[in-house]
């Protein structure tokens, strides 16, 4: 089983609309722990639509969006041409050769890592993101949370593990369906990472792990999609690069 393509032109037009967790959930909590940001270099690794580079940018950051997929990219240009502090450039992740050693002062990477079905593939991510972080940067990063894979249903979404999944096996794949801001679905198969592994990679490239957060919704949704939210969906972390 594969994970999605995320640049086939059915996804892109379909996930443009952007999942109705994004603005009540993960964006908020992201935009948070980046705090003031005023003057800083901030680099958005998978910038997909381009919605959470562009509140970056509107919060006074320098921000260079990237992603693989250069239809996204020629989506977010076409989108953004008023925005004078933002570039947009087709990149693969764990090629970050455009740019120089120590460039930016934080990174930030919303639901990318679960793309990402090769372990070597994604330790090198963290390799090149660890490269171009200056000493003292951050990395933000976003992913589902664990507990999601385990209990199968959640208020936005459903996750299904394939048959036979263990938490422990690094980039095992599993099914979710995400609800988009008009309240249609779309399915997506992406890899499973440990929190372990994600300790592992950050401590090898020089990073540490400052803070997690199990973001809620900042308010409700029209049609209270939230009520009731007890299990958290997702999980950040706030990571700080140390040399």
């Amino acid at each position: 089983m594969r994970t999605t393509n995320y640049s086939d032109r059915k996804v892109v037009e379909k996930y443009f609309k952007k999942p109705l967790s994004a603005s009540f959930i993960n964006y908020p909590a992201i935009l948070k722990l980046l705090g003031e940001i005023r003057g800083k270099i901030v680099l958005d690794l998978g910038c997909g639509a381009g919605v959470l580079a562009k509140k970056i940018c509107m919060k006074g950051a320098s921000v260079y969006a990237i992603d693989s997929s250069q239809r996204w990219i020629d989506i977010c240009k076409k989108q953004n041409k008023s925005l004078k502090n933002i570039k947009f450039i087709a990149a693969d992740a764990d090629n970050l050769r455009t740019f120089k050693n120590s460039k930016f002062d934080i990174v930030v990477a919303n639901m990318v890592f679960l793309c990402i079905s090769s372990r070597q593939k994604l330790e090198t991510i963290f390799s090149e993101v660890s490269r171009v972080l200056k000493k003292g940067g951050f990395l933000i990063f976003s992913d589902c949370h664990p507990i999601t894979n385990m209990i199968g249903q959640t208020s936005t979404k459903v996750s299904g593990a394939v048959q036979g999944f263990s938490y422990f096996d690094e980039g095992e794949k599993f099914k979710s369906t995400y609800l988009l801001s008009d309240y249609s679905r779309i399915e997506f198969t992406d890899a499973h990472w440990s929190l372990e592994f994600y300790s592992r990679v950050l401590n090898k490239n020089g990073m540490v792990i400052e803070k997690i957060v199990e973001p809620k919704p900042v308010k409700m949704d029209p049609r209270k999609r939230f009520k009731g939210y007890k299990i958290p969906e997702y999980i950040v972390f706030k990571c700080k690069k140390l040399h």
